[in-house]
């Protein structure tokens, strides 16, 4: 018997004998018995070899996809997946599904001399990865006697995209009961002030860079409302208001703009509403903050937002606007998703809640 090294790693080798004879003719030669008959084995797999990740492609923005470009590892058996490691998270590809993985050609790819023309590659697709990250990539093969070594590791920046769906306001009202974890509760609507509450927006497409609040007063004639009518900025709004002009409706307005930090955050520990409207649920953090609170001379030299006082006997509406990206400090502009306008809410009589807040025991 006779054993054989240093042989390749699951690769076919065929082997047939013969006898030597001890005899050596005058010219020198070996002399041979015939050849037995060929008998072939086929060496154990191992772990494929370490693929070379050589290139990143971002998908379109808002997309969250990335494509990930990798030289075909020695396989060293069958590959049966491919691994790609992010950020602590593990995608495993299906090395034969076609759909997520792609053979291309790399005889025309020319940034890199690691790489011989006519040598094959993997491109596969990840999908749902979040905005405004930074990824660290890698890649390793899979046989059925395990994983291979890591490939060399590229980061790529995922860039922000507009917030995913920012859900509506929550409908305060005598039907609805919202209680904070520390005991207290939103405040009743005034002559001159409304209560809001709203949910916190998810960061998955990037961080939430600020939130705007955007105030609409219902005109008496509702054959003009417009909910589709963009909003301006408070300056605007004033000189609109001031102006002898008389419009079917007033332009809604930012009442707020800012970062969450200039916004009460609450954590909502019950409520008191018809599941089908829940915008929070119990133990969900929240936002809240009160439409009307500064004064006509607060909001003198005030541009872009002012939460100036409202009128008292009058409808509004209002909704949250999440942004992940102001361009230029322009709260019209940017990377942003709206909620839909809250339900009307009418301000009290201004009379009667002075008369009322001087009769109080």
């Amino acid at each position: 018997s006779k054993t054989l090294g240093s042989l390749g790693k699951f690769t076919v080798y065929c082997f047939e004998v013969a006898a030597r004879s001890h005899f050596t003719p005058t010219d020198g030669r070996d002399v041979y018995g015939p050849y037995s008959n060929a008998t072939c084995q086929q060496t154990l797999q191992d772990v494929p070899g370490k693929p070379f990740l050589y290139q990143i492609v971002l998908g379109m923005r808002g997309s969250g996809e990335v494509s990930l470009n990798w030289t075909r590892p020695t396989a060293n058996g069958i590959l049966i997946a491919y691994e790609v490691y992010r950020n602590g998270t593990k995608d495993f590809l299906n090395a034969g599904h076609k759909e997520k993985l792609v053979d291309i050609s790399l005889q025309n790819f020319t940034s890199t001399t690691l790489l011989l023309p006519g040598s094959s590659a993997i491109s596969a697709t990840l999908h749902g990865l979040s905005g405004s990250t930074t990824y660290q990539f890698k890649v390793r093969a899979y046989t059925a006697i395990g994983p291979g070594s890591y490939s060399n590791e590229v980061s790529a920046f995922v860039p922000a995209t507009s917030p995913p769906l920012v859900l509506p306001p929550v409908e305060l009202g005598p039907a609805v009961t919202v209680v904070f974890d520390d005991g207290r509760v939103p405040p009743h609507v005034t002559a001159t002030t409304i209560p809001v509450v709203f949910p916190k927006v998810s960061e998955i497409n990037g961080h939430i860079s600020s939130y705007s609040i955007i105030v609409l007063q219902v005109p008496q004639d509702l054959r003009a409302l417009d909910l589709t009518m963009p909003p301006v900025t408070y300056s605007h709004f004033r000189m609109l208001d001031n102006s002898s002009v008389s419009a079917a409706q007033k332009p809604p307005y930012f009442a707020f703009f800012g970062t969450s930090a200039n916004l009460t955050t609450v954590t909502v520990s019950s409520l008191t509403q018809p599941q089908s409207r829940r915008s929070v649920s119990s133990d969900s953090e929240a936002f809240s903050f009160t439409l009307g609170a500064e004064t006509q001379r607060d909001c003198e030299k005030q541009q872009i937002a002012c939460n100036v006082e409202l009128q008292s006997m009058t409808t509004y509406r209002y909704k949250i606007r999440a942004y992940t990206h102001v361009e230029s400090g322009d709260p019209s502009n940017g990377l942003y998703s709206d909620s839909t306008y809250s339900q009307p809410i009418t301000t009290l009589n201004g009379s009667n809640y002075l008369f009322h807040c001087l009769t109080a025991p």
